[in-house]
């Protein structure tokens, strides 16, 4: 995996003025570009709950990082084959004594069941969350290698955005200039957008495989 040092050094090769763009605000835009790729590649978390006495819910907005959706819910943990519930409003009739589950609050902040857990019971709860956004140089970013090179163009176009700002405010630039950077803006944002549509497809065609019938083909 790759750290915000490593990160930093990539965006480097193509934003080399160190005067005009110091590295504390490459890595403002580095954690903003983890924020946004989130949106669309949201990092997958699995996080234990021990019950410490009988219960049928439990919080999870302290979870770290904190959930932005679940996605399912194991209980009880340690079952072969895994056990999940399923997800159900309360106001149901089924709900109440049955392997179901619901989510409150948005982002989600408790969880319900439909069976009451014993004391030392294990839940399991798999989730979306935001990628770890890094706070050092050392910190590892979460998001594949594959996918740094989305970084590296978000950044550049906010350094593009920042360019065109600048103008804008200094009344001796030609309007033609400040027409041109504007139009540069957009180009670079629609580069970074069309990358993260590529990864996007890419990931789909990873999850169904590439294959059609022919005549011999049967379904059973």
């Amino acid at each position: 995996m790759t750290t915000r040092a490593q990160m930093l050094a990539i965006v480097r090769e193509t934003l080399t003025n160190t005067t005009q763009w110091p590295d504390a605000t490459i890595n403002v835009w580095i954690a903003d570009a983890i924020r946004d790729y989130s949106h669309f590649f949201p990092y997958v978390v699995e996080k234990s709950y021990t019950f410490t006495s009988a219960a049928r819910s439990f919080t999870i907005s302290s979870l770290s990082p904190p959930p932005l959706e679940v996605l399912r819910v194991e209980y009880p943990d340690g079952e072969e084959p895994p056990r999940y519930l399923q997800q159900l409003p309360m106001t149901s009739q089924l709900f109440w004594d049955g392997p179901y589950y619901e989510v409150r609050g948005v982002p989600p902040n408790e969880i319900y069941m439909g069976e009451e857990a014993a004391i030392d019971d294990v839940v399991v709860v798999c989730y979306n969350a935001i990628h770890t956004v890094p706070t050092n140089d050392a910190s590892v970013l979460t998001l594949p290698d594959r996918h740094l090179e989305v970084i590296r163009l978000f950044c550049i176009w906010k350094a593009a955005e920042e360019i065109a700002m600048t103008e804008e405010i200094d009344p001796d630039t030609q309007e033609f200039l400040v027409s041109q950077m504007g139009l540069n803006v957009i180009r670079c944002e629609r580069v970074y957008r069309n990358k993260m549509q590529e990864y996007q497809r890419s990931s789909l065609s990873e999850r169904t495989g590439p294959w059609s019938m022919d005549s011999k083909d049967r379904i059973y």
